[in-house]
């Protein structure tokens, strides 16, 4: 019998899509065993890449809309959309994200996310019955605050006056107000996916976890993290939601806290959503082998992350899962969470600027895959049809 594979990486950041990374690893695999039967299956965990993954498995057409960007210049975004369904698959990244930052941005302190309220604005005029919102990628700390001003929620001093969209003016939030939100919001049920298991503040938090990352200096994480604990005071007092603990509420800079506190999103890991929307489990009990990847592994692939989805998806079927990744750190960690073998794609000695090129990368991504079905094969005594050669690894 021709060995089975099942190949379900996430995207390759900055270098390859969740699809491009999944067919150089197949062609690797065709190397070893060329009859062996493959079966591909791109993922995300609600970071970059998402509508892509999520919008190839249903009818769609996508939207392009001109919206602010997270700087407030104009920038141009798109959102998948499935007219059948009322579905909307927006990416906060892609009105929102880091990567549409420059080096003469603003501070973190005045970025903003009203952008993404926009595409959404947009998909509820559309009739959205369900609007599913990836929140990776984000350039953002503002707890979401100007996404929902977008669509009609007043932050109001003690006087009564809108505060302005600035971070570091939060503190003078007094009351929100929800009164001009549009009624059309209670028939559209809000999907948040997810790809950090962070609360909304404390040492975890959005502010000191993902702050840094987006060039916050500790100055601004201090003013951030007063921010976001303001505001989740202010929902605990308004509406009685505890965002401060509440996992996956510090995704997006707080934005996921926000909309499950005033518009009864529901926040869900992102990862679990796509794997469910796949099949992906009856899809692994049918395989003998399954891969999977990401452009970093480390200590936080444990946390929600695609590989992690995927091992713990494969556990009941006692699948062995190999993880592909171009970095890797805490190896050791990865391999005692169960994954049968990790690999390396980059050689040690290639420049980040060389890997990062797709051709490379999917050359690289061919030979790591090549190397973990060889273990495999050797590990577990399976015949290929043809003579192994190292040319091949």
């Amino acid at each position: 019998m021709p060995l089975h594979l099942l190949i379900a990486p996430d995207s390759f950041k900055a270098c390859l899509s969740a699809s491009a990374v999944a067919q150089a690893m197949a062609e690797g695999v065709r190397s070893v065993m060329p009859d062996a039967k493959i079966s591909r299956c791109p993922l995300s965990d609600g970071g970059e890449g998402l509508t892509g993954v999520l919008a190839a498995r249903r009818p769609h057409i996508i939207i392009y809309k001109e919206v602010a960007g997270p700087a407030g210049n104009t920038v141009r975004a798109a959102y998948a959309w499935d007219e059948e369904k009322r579905t909307a698959i927006i990416e906060l990244a892609a009105a929102s994200g880091y990567a549409l930052i420059s080096n003469a941005a603003p501070s973190i302190l005045q970025r903003t996310t009203r952008g993404t309220g926009q595409l959404m604005l947009d998909a509820l005029a559309r009739g959205c019955a369900t609007l599913l919102l990836g929140l990776g990628g984000s350039a953002t700390s503002d707890g979401g605050v100007s996404l929902l001003r977008s669509i009609g929620v007043r932050f109001l001093d003690r006087m009564g006056r809108e505060i302005a969209d600035r971070i570091d003016e939060f503190h003078r939030i007094a009351s929100i107000d929800t009164s001009a939100v549009s009624p059309l919001w209670r028939k559209c049920r809000i999907f948040l996916l997810c790809d950090v298991d962070n609360p909304f503040c404390g040492p975890r938090g959005a502010a000191r976890t993902f702050a840094p990352q987006k060039g916050a200096n500790p100055q601004e994480v201090d003013c951030i993290e007063a921010a976001l604990t303001h505001l989740a005071d202010l929902y605990q007092k308004q509406w009685g939601v505890s965002l401060h603990q509440q996992s996956g509420a510090g995704a997006a800079g707080g934005t996921a806290g926000s909309l499950a506190a005033t518009m009864g999103a529901t926040i869900v890991r992102g990862i679990d959503f796509v794997l469910a929307d796949a099949d992906f489990t009856a899809r692994a009990s049918q395989v003998d082998l399954i891969l999977t990847g990401e452009g970093h592994a480390d200590a936080q692939t444990l946390g929600g992350k695609v590989p992690h989805g995927v091992l713990q998806a494969a556990a009941p079927h006692q699948k062995p899962v190999y993880l592909l990744a171009g970095a890797v750190d805490d190896e050791a960690l990865l391999t005692a969470a169960g994954f049968a073998g990790v690999e390396t794609v980059t050689p040690p000695t290639t420049p980040l600027s060389e890997a990062l090129q797709p051709e490379c990368a999917k050359a690289n991504l061919r030979r790591a895959a090549a190397k973990a079905v060889k273990a495999h094969i050797e590990k577990n005594n399976v015949k290929p049809n043809h003579t192994l050669n190292n040319d091949e690894i």
